[in-house]
């Protein structure tokens, strides 16, 4: 099976990329290319990004009912700003 790579890199082991996986129940997650040495996992998509306010060394993007968001997976962080959307806007305005 062919994996399907993010261009993140783990911020666990340092060294693998992380994978768009499959959960038995067809939920996706993401995890490192390194498993099962390498444990990390995420629900939320990671994107190769400082957070800004708190420096934490990704960001995730949630699914939210008023759109996606890109947020801080660091608890003690509020940092949160709406997902960019010009490829949905671009095909609205045409």
């Amino acid at each position: 099976m062919k994996q399907n790579f993010i261009g993140v890199k783990c911020p666990l082991c340092k060294e693998g990329e992380l994978v768009e996986k499959r959960a038995r129940k067809g939920n996706t997650f993401y995890g490192c290319g390194n498993y099962p040495k390498c444990k990390f996992t995420s629900a939320a998509k990671p994107i190769a990004e400082k957070c800004p306010s708190c420096g934490h060394e990704y960001l995730v993007e949630r699914m939210r009912k008023d759109g996606t968001v890109i947020a801080c997976p660091n608890k003690e962080c509020d940092y949160e700003r709406a997902a960019e959307v010009a490829a949905d806007a671009a095909a609205k305005s045409s």
